[in-house]
């Protein structure tokens, strides 16, 4: 069985010094973003809490966010997924307080919001990672 009609030929050592050149500009620009912008570390490395949420209509992800910063957690992060009925909360870690505190205190929060709420998942992360 025959696939080609023709002999082919590409030279791939001949612009081998190309390759290498694009290889060596994308090490140094990975690096570069490496020092300048840092890691970005999940909830699993930082500890924390992450809730989803499902409301029985559609969620104003901004009226979350404005609840929560006035039931006093620091930077929440808020965003819907799968449905607009759903929404995921993160919370960066409060060594003041245990789970249990925090836990009532979000539920407060978006209780306010939509009595008939359900809360999909729960899940708390201490400082696991962290020099005690």
């Amino acid at each position: 069985m025959e696939f080609f009609s023709h002999q082919t030929r590409y030279p791939f050592m001949a612009t081998r010094k190309v390759w290498y050149t694009l290889s060596a500009v994308l090490m140094i620009v990975s690096l570069a973003s490496f020092f300048t912008r840092g890691l970005n570390l999940a909830i699993d490395f930082t500890g924390g809490v992450n809730a989803e949420v499902n409301f029985t209509h559609a969620a104003d992800v901004e009226a979350v966010r404005a609840k929560l910063v006035a039931a006093g957690f620091h930077e929440p992060q808020v965003q819907r997924f799968g449905s607009s009925q759903d929404i995921s909360i993160r919370l960066p870690p409060d060594p003041k307080q245990s789970a249990i505190e925090v836990r009532a205190r979000l539920e407060g929060a978006v209780k306010s919001l939509d009595a008939a709420r359900r809360w999909r998942s729960w899940r708390w992360w201490g400082r696991r990672w962290a020099a005690n």
